[in-house]
């Protein structure tokens, strides 16, 4: 991806998410069919995994108290949320930035 990147716009960087949905998603793994959502409510999030559709979402990974970040955890992290249960209130992720996902 950063080989991509520096051949199109002559860098490689963190970019917003709306840069990484146009230049990483919808470009390089030429996946058309995906938004970008601001101010997402969690109402949003459920209704949209009720539909099987998975969200990436961008946070600040300091604030999301992971056990297995080295302190004090990274400021841009995204997770892959692909559920909701709602006993418990809790969203599933996928956690690309840690060995225990």
């Amino acid at each position: 991806m950063a080989d991509y990147q520096n051949k199109n716009w002559q860098e490689y960087r963190d970019t917003s998410a709306q840069d990484t949905l146009d230049r990483i998603i919808k470009g390089y793994f030429n996946y058309a069919n995906a938004q970008f959502i601001a101010n997402i409510s969690i109402q949003d999030i459920i209704n949209i995994l009720k539909k099987h559709e998975l969200l990436i979402m961008p946070t600040n990974g300091q604030l999301l108290s992971n056990p297995y970040f080295t302190p004090p955890g990274p400021e841009r992290h995204n997770l892959l949320i692909n559920d909701y249960d709602a006993q418990t209130k809790e969203f599933i992720t996928n956690d690309p930035g840690t060995k225990n996902g």
